[in-house]
């Protein structure tokens, strides 16, 4: 690799996560001399061995110019330019459950129609999108009226969800001040495009009564709550002394990890928590609403989940205290959807990257 080689990655609009850091950190690994440029927010403190430059500042449109690859998990939002021999690989940021792109067919969040033109106009300059498994690089190529190379090689955040000894997991877990002995349940809902928009962020829907949750778990359950980054600051558990906000952790693969089982919803965060093999609960007080009106989904919902679905409190409950993992409907589910996701999509991905960097 030339000593040289200019990579700029970006995940969620600033944060230090995701694919591109699974990749970051690889090359870091295996090349020595490889410092990677990261596009960063305020709230993102600067990794070590890392080139930092600020959203749509100057230093990163000069990196974006300079950047023999761009790796993000979203679209590039901004009409900057780029190099004719820059490769921009997209990895995105999710095996999607509700329908995107070119597939809504009800958009009832402000600014749609503005964001399927930036998306629109970004596809045009992909090279490469990530994909894990055959299932999804079909819905990819529809929902962003894509034609370009597809990369079928898993997801390289999910790499870690294979790959770890129990080393990370357990240094997650104390730096989250958890106890070894706890049952810790990560609590991702996605948001709700119709729940009110105040300053660009929304409201999340009370759909569980945390008091009633709380009486009925063992004492060494503890909920991590994680509302998506489109969700109004504020957890929706008020005070409940066993659930703890980790809205603003910088890296959802580490909760994962960290993570005994899932409490989710229509959220793609399913198809990355499955290949650690735990439980996943499916929380969907609201499926008939949700995709009818709010957003339609890309599966029959009932016969798709990888885990029980609970539509009140209560069977949420009984849910969580009695249910175990199907070996062979697990990996019918990953045989399906995770197809590729092996523990060695960032190896593949790094292997490609050096070998075939772009022309100067």
């Amino acid at each position: 690799m030339s000593r040289d080689l200019q990579v700029l990655f970006e995940a969620w609009r600033g944060r230090y996560s995701d694919s591109p850091r699974a990749v970051s950190e690889a090359l870091r690994a295996t090349q020595e001399e490889f410092r990677p440029t990261w596009v960063l927010n305020a709230g993102t403190p600067t990794p070590p061995g890392v080139r930092r430059v600020d959203r749509y500042r100057a230093r990163h449109l000069a990196a974006l110019l300079a950047s023999d690859y761009w790796i993000t998990t979203d679209i590039v939002t901004k009409p900057v330019p780029r190099r004719p021999s820059s490769v921009y690989i997209q990895t995105w940021h999710g095996s999607p459950i509700k329908k995107v792109g070119l597939d809504e067919t009800v958009a009832v969040y402000p600014g749609a129609r503005a964001h399927r033109k930036r998306m629109l106009r970004d596809v045009r300059r992909w090279d490469y999108l990530v994909s894990p498994s055959r299932r999804y690089t079909e819905i990819f190529r529809g929902a962003f009226g894509y034609d370009g190379e597809v990369l079928e090689i898993g997801n390289p955040r999910n790499d870690i969800l294979i790959n770890d000894d129990g080393t990370r997991r357990r240094a997650i877990r104390t730096a989250l001040g958890l106890r070894p002995e706890d049952r810790v349940i990560l609590y991702a809902p996605t948001w709700r495009e119709d729940a009110g928009n105040e300053g660009g962020s929304f409201r999340q829907p009370v759909t569980v009564d945390w008091e009633a949750l709380g009486r009925s778990l063992p004492d060494d359950v503890v909920i991590l709550s994680r509302m998506h980054a489109n969700v109004r600051p504020g957890a929706e558990q008020g005070a409940t002394p066993f659930v703890r906000d980790v809205s603003t952790y910088g890296d959802v693969s580490e909760l994962l990890l960290a993570a005994d089982g899932l409490i989710t919803d229509y959220s793609s965060i399913v198809h990355d928590f499955v290949v650690t093999g735990k439980p996943v609960f499916l929380h969907a007080p609201d499926v008939d609403r949700y995709r009818e009106s709010v957003r339609e989904l890309y599966v029959d919902y009932e016969a798709w989940a990888p885990g029980p679905i609970s539509r009140d409190t209560d069977e949420l409950v009984a849910n969580l205290v009695g249910y175990q993992v199907d070996p062979a409907d697990r990996s019918a589910f990953l045989r399906e959807y995770c197809t590729y996701e092996d523990g060695r999509a960032t190896e593949r991905l790094v292997t490609m990257i050096l070998g075939s960097e772009p022309a100067s």
